[in-house]
């Protein structure tokens, strides 16, 4: 039992150590960002036409806006979008890939139920 503590000490006070001297451990979401591969994708959606936005940011700003959320697979100009976040009215969709649903994700405004 003794040696169990001791090695969790041990860990522990390697970490501060670390710490103390600069390096940065990344958190949990930027982890998650790091591994998702490729490169992040939004889409607007209007009339079944497709547009890439110009800023991820604010891609993000309109998902979030939106009603409701849905895990999907569309293949849209090169680009598997995995993600649709909706209106009941069916207008003004934003399609988005995984890289870009985590990236958002780490945004201060995005919070969803």
């Amino acid at each position: 039992m003794l040696v169990i503590v001791d090695v969790s000490l041990i860990l522990i006070a390697g970490i501060l150590i670390l710490h103390l001297f600069g390096f940065n451990f990344p958190s949990l979401g930027d982890a998650k960002a790091t591994i998702t591969p490729g490169e992040p994708a939004c889409f607007y959606e209007y009339e079944r036409e497709f547009n890439l936005a110009a800023s991820l940011e604010m891609c993000c700003w309109e998902a979030v806006k939106r009603v409701n959320q849905k895990s999907v697979g569309l293949y849209e100009q090169g680009e598997w979008l995995s993600w649709i976040y909706y209106n009941n009215n069916g207008k003004g969709n934003i399609w988005m890939n995984s890289k870009a649903k985590v990236e958002c994700e780490q945004l201060p405004f995005w919070i969803r139920k």
